[in-house]
């Protein structure tokens, strides 16, 4: 549990340090990427390609 909340902070401390500050170029395949997952989403929602296991932040 406490590994992936610091590997979570990390990835976006770095993130904000090595990041790329003219997104704007790369907006409309940002837009495209989140159109692609949302189709996903609503199409495949009985079949899905992959389960996610827990991580253990949830209790249960």
């Amino acid at each position: 549990m406490l590994v992936a909340v610091t590997y979570s902070i990390l990835w976006i401390l770095a993130a904000f340090k090595f990041a790329d500050r003219n997104w704007k170029p790369y907006y409309p395949t940002i837009l495209y990427a989140s159109l692609g997952n949302s189709l996903y989403e609503l199409l495949c929602y009985n079949y899905p390609l992959w389960q996610m296991e827990p991580t253990g932040l949830s209790t249960p």
